[in-house]
């Protein structure tokens, strides 16, 4: 009853008066005021530079307001490649320069071990992507079974170290295989009308 005569008040002429509460009752916000809407920008803002400082995408820091799936993952591949990679080098020529390259020189292995940080784990994709290139790999050649599943944490199988040879792609000069022997069963003679005596 008093919530009605309270919007009844608080309609027509009088909507943007001042209003006044009696019997003790106080009022609670249910809105943010300009001041707290301003902070919360001021916040989002301040992400979004730290982000840009260290070269991490915003999702990476849960700044989801411009993100969507392909968005997000077109970010983890440019945050490996342009973020992730150069330090990734770095470290991997300092490993081998002052670690690794001692070791074989002490051991007479001649470059033989190296380091080296396999990325292609952060730029595998989605399942389809991977499928896909997996299929074109394979199809034209340079990638066997064996290494496909490899790259997959499956085990090898039998018969998959092989590697596939389109036949448009074969060296000049290579002989097509020869054709199957043609069948040598003699022909049925065609099928001829009865005849039917009249002239």
């Amino acid at each position: 009853k008093f919530m009605a005569g309270w919007r009844k008040a608080r309609t027509g002429r009088n909507a943007h008066r001042d209003a006044l509460l009696e019997f003790g009752i106080k009022y609670n916000r249910q809105s943010l005021d300009n001041q707290k809407s301003q902070f919360l920008e001021t916040e989002q803002y301040m992400a979004i530079q730290c982000a840009r400082i260290w070269h991490v995408p915003p999702y990476k820091i849960r700044s989801l307001e411009h993100g969507i799936k392909a968005n997000v993952e077109q970010q983890s591949i440019d945050f490996v490649t342009d973020a992730l990679l150069g330090w990734l080098v770095l470290e991997e020529t300092s490993i081998n320069r002052h670690v690794i390259r001692p070791l074989n020189e002490a051991g007479g292995l001649e470059d033989e071990y190296f380091a080296e940080f396999n990325a292609a784990g952060l730029l595998r994709g989605d399942l389809k992507s991977r499928y896909e290139a997996f299929g074109l790999a394979r199809n034209w050649g340079w990638l066997s079974v064996n290494e496909i599943r490899r790259m997959e944490n499956l085990p090898p199988i039998a018969g998959g170290n092989t590697y596939l040879q389109p036949l448009n792609m074969q060296p000049a000069g290579t002989q097509p295989p020869a054709d199957p022997p043609p069948d040598t069963a003699p022909e049925p003679p065609p099928e001829t009308l009865p005849d039917s005596g009249d002239d």
